[in-house]
């Protein structure tokens, strides 16, 4: 699993490598080998494990064939951010307790108003990055070259996803100063212990 791991967040940049050397058909293939592998090992079965595989062989073939392999590859930001962007936007409806504050409170327990308040807005923002981010993506991998859209979607989307959660981890501390808050390392081993049960939200 160490291994898998490693591969899992040096795809992006093996993948622009690829573009950049010409390569894109290979990345999209290697993504499509990738995602069948995490696929087949989230099965219990034998039975399971040879049917995912055979399709993703199938579909790495059926691209490769047609020779629109890349359409797979930049196929994944956009699932990846429009999903992020339905987990953060559904919170935000009626009844509903938004993500960042579920979030909150599975690290803290009960929030009290102006954490309750500032949460709120957290997750209006991730909500909002994320559909920008998703229409960067299509737009570039509609009308950009290649190695534009590769640049952007394997290098500096990753890079300003990571800059937005760290300004936010800092704004957090002053703007919430009443509070206790952990160092950043302490804060991911917090997210890691995060009840999962928890994170599924109540009525609010």
């Amino acid at each position: 699993m160490p291994v898998l791991a490693a591969l899992l967040v040096s795809f992006p940049i093996l993948s622009h490598l690829a573009v950049l050397g010409g390569m894109g058909e290979g990345a999209s293939l290697g993504l499509v080998g990738l995602v069948t592998l995490l696929i087949v090992l989230r099965q219990s079965h034998l039975t399971r494990r040879v049917l995912v595989f055979l399709a993703g062989l199938g579909v790495g073939y059926g691209l490769w064939q047609i020779g629109q392999g890349v359409w797979a590859m930049q196929a994944l930001p956009l699932f990846i951010y429009g999903a992020l962007f339905l987990s953060f936007a559904s919170t935000l409806r009626r009844g509903q307790e938004p993500l960042v504050s579920r979030i909150a409170r599975a690290i803290r327990g009960e929030l009290p108003p102006s954490a309750a308040r500032y949460t709120r807005r957290v997750t209006q923002l991730w909500a909002g990055y994320f559909v920008l981010m998703f229409f960067v993506a299509l737009g570039l991998a509609l009308w950009a070259p290649l190695p534009v859209w590769s640049w952007f979607a394997n290098v500096l989307g990753y890079g300003l996803t990571a800059a937005v959660f760290l300004l936010e981890f800092f704004v957090r501390r002053r703007v919430l100063r009443e509070l206790s808050h952990p160092d950043l390392k302490g804060y991911f081993v917090q997210l890691a212990r995060c009840d999962r049960t928890i994170l599924r939200g109540r009525e609010g």
